[in-house]
């Protein structure tokens, strides 16, 4: 378990690594829920300036978190720069069943699933307590009302300030325009949490590629959540509980939405994969 030790040169705390597992050659996260989130609550409420003077000021590179599920860690056996991309996060959350089962099956850990979905939600509720200032990007539509939703809910803070940007239209090919408008934003915004929803790979990849513009834009936590704009907005239904809880939410989601049934075709090859390795030992 990750703890934090007493440093009396600076007089302050700080928090050892955090407990991690191997999967493909990527260090997933491996401690509780609640470790998990006292070092995300320590990483945004911690200010990142790391110099100032007269002339200028310092700030750290964002806390980068990733969420990735069993489908991510199958392209990045195929995809290296994605594999790549993963490798440079701080965090890679176990957000999915098969990720845990492959950690217990592979590195006898008993490790919890930390949904993306959940672990936003509580970074959100952190921010607005605290009045930093938060930016959604992605999502089309459902980040202006999952906005919304929270303006309503957090109402009893008016110093709190959220922000959002729909997105590009074509991830795959952001314009010239588009890239500027969300720089501008970002920028003028000056968020301490940015929650990217633009789906794997391509919001793992945004952030690698404007990590200078995060950092300079003071950015502290960032969190990518693929389609969780889209639940939390109410466009598309929660998951029952008992089907979280016995580890079918995918099942769930895809007699919901049959068309992800191309997407599913990876867990046999995961299953497959996991195996093997446990073989080799």
């Amino acid at each position: 378990m990750g703890s934090r030790k007493w440093d009396n040169m600076t007089m302050k705390t700080q928090r050892t690594p955090p407990k991690t597992q191997k999967l493909f050659n990527l260090s997933i996260f491996a401690d509780t829920k609640a470790e998990c989130y006292a070092l995300l609550k320590e990483k945004l409420l911690v200010k990142n300036i790391v110099t100032r003077n007269p002339f200028t000021t310092t700030l750290r590179k964002p806390f980068i978190v990733f969420t990735p599920n069993s489908e991510q860690l199958m392209l990045a056996q195929h995809d290296h720069v994605f594999e790549q991309t993963l490798q440079k996060a701080d965090l890679l959350l176990p957000d999915g069943v098969g990720v845990v089962w492959a950690g217990n099956m592979l590195n006898g850990n008993s490790t919890e699933r930390i949904s993306g979905r959940e672990t936003l939600e509580f970074l959100i509720s952190v921010a607005a307590k605290q009045s930093l200032p938060v930016f959604l990007l992605g999502g089309r539509e459902s980040s202006s009302q999952y906005a919304q939703k929270l303006c309503a809910r957090y109402i009893d803070n008016p110093e709190w300030n959220i922000s959002w940007n729909a997105g590009v239209e074509d991830i795959k090919h952001e314009t010239a325009e588009e890239k500027k408008n969300i720089a501008t934003e970002i920028q003028y915004a000056k968020p301490k949490l940015l929650c990217i929803a633009y789906g794997a790979p391509y919001q793992e990849r945004w952030v690698m590629k404007n990590l200078e513009l995060l950092q300079k834009s003071g950015v502290r936590v960032v969190i990518v959540v693929g389609g969780a704009f889209d639940v939390l907005s109410g466009r598309v239904s929660l998951p029952p509980k008992w089907a979280v809880a016995i580890g079918v939410e995918w099942l769930w989601r895809l007699l919901r939405q049959p068309w992800r049934w191309r997407r599913q075709l990876v867990l046999p090859q995961f299953i497959l994969r996991v195996l093997v390795e446990k073989m080799r030992g």
